[in-house]
């Protein structure tokens, strides 16, 4: 079945008329004239003058994701045990929990900003 899904999409993807795809003479497709190490080095070139803040930016970033991460667990727990159960304290707990995350997360996004919109 999945088979069948595959060629379908693919033969329509190849036989459309307008797509301009390049191909070579055997009618497979072209490869690009610049090779992605080309362009990893190119990048590379770019980045190096600006080694430090590309670090920190980096690492804001995958910080500031990694605190959206439990968002949605907190928030499943309050409504599906903390309201079920009418337990206040443990109700401004989470939430406490909650807003310290949202804060935090929002505070390493504007320095992540910051720094990845001011290399200089």
């Amino acid at each position: 079945m999945l088979k069948e899904i595959y060629h379908i999409l693919i033969n329509n993807l190849t036989n459309q008329k307008h797509a301009s795809i390049p191909k070579d003479s055997q009618g497979s497709l072209a490869k690009n004239h610049t090779s992605n190490l080309k362009q990893l080095s190119r990048l590379i070139e770019y980045i190096t003058p600006f080694g430090k803040k590309v670090v920190v930016a980096a690492t804001l970033l995958i910080f500031s994701a990694l605190l959206s991460i439990p968002q949605p667990l907190f928030t499943k727990y309050i409504i599906d045990d903390v309201i079920i159960a009418k337990n206040l304290r443990m109700l401004f707990i989470v939430i406490a929990i909650l807003g310290v995350l949202v804060l935090t997360e929002a505070a390493s996004s504007f320095i992540k900003n910051y720094l990845f919109l001011r290399f200089e």
